[in-house]
């Protein structure tokens, strides 16, 4: 099925997936939930279970070894993944930048953007108010892997790379992880900008980044444990509290 603009209604069916040569052991199994168009789903749990394989699986990049995904109702199994991919806008925590301006290194995934969508990319992302500075602007040249800015530039520069093109659904995976707390500050600016506009998927180790999420899920060894809203997770005392916890968020 070729399918156009999307409106963001994700939904999980009892989806399992084993990673092929691992079939002793699921990284996810059974994962049933519904992300709507708007809402911002916030995705956390301990270090290996599950969470960055779920985002992989709404990207098209696996498809389920047992279950469906549904995309506006379709099957995404039967989608055209280069066409479905269109909707989709991705920060991940180790982004690659070329050896080119910034204007280029942000208009990578829409080259025929014009200026003005390229600043207002950049100004909701916060990179703008650091490019401007610059004496070449947005014509000012990054090294390979753009070493000649800070984490938190680099970070803010990719956010206006995936969000350029108008995503209807947009993966935030460990996007702020390692980052500074003014870092973190812009991106959650930035997430309250667009969570209007897109269905937003939020990878966090960080649960700061995740508290004003209109969903959790919480994954525990494949599995979703808990699911709610940040304060009624914490009233339930379970695994999402512990986290927090460890992190002096409650």
């Amino acid at each position: 099925i070729h399918i156009g603009r999307v409106e963001g209604n994700v939904r999980f069916e009892n989806v399992t997936y084993r990673y092929p040569g691992r079939e002793a052991a699921n990284a996810l199994s059974n994962v049933s939930f519904e992300a709507k168009p708007g809402q911002m789903i916030g995705i956390v749990g301990r270090t290996g279970s599950g969470k960055t394989t779920l985002v992989r699986l709404i990207q098209g990049l696996y498809l389920p070894t047992e279950g469906r995904i549904y995309i506006d109702g379709h099957d995404l199994s039967k989608l055209s993944l280069s066409g479905y991919r269109q909707n989709i806008g991705v920060v991940s925590q180790n982004e690659y930048y070329f050896r080119d301006t910034i204007r280029e290194n942000v208009a990578f995934y829409k080259p025929d953007a014009s200026m003005e969508e390229i600043v207002r990319a950049c100004t909701i992302s916060g990179a703008d108010q650091f490019i401007s500075a610059l004496p070449s602007g947005y014509e000012s040249v990054l090294t390979e892997g753009a070493g000649n800015f800070s984490g938190g530039q680099r970070q803010c520069i990719a956010v206006a790379r995936a969000i350029l093109h108008d995503p209807a659904v947009l993966i935030f995976d460990e996007a702020t992880s390692g980052m500074d707390s003014e870092t973190e500050s812009r991106i959650q600016h930035c997430m309250e900008l667009l969570r209007a506009k897109c269905t937003m998927f939020v990878v966090a180790h960080r649960l700061s980044t995740v508290k004003m999420a209109d969903k959790l899920i919480v994954i525990d060894k494949g599995r979703i444990v808990e699911s709610g809203t940040h304060d009624s997770l914490v009233r339930e005392k379970g695994l999402y509290y512990y986290l927090c916890q460890q992190q002096s968020l409650v």
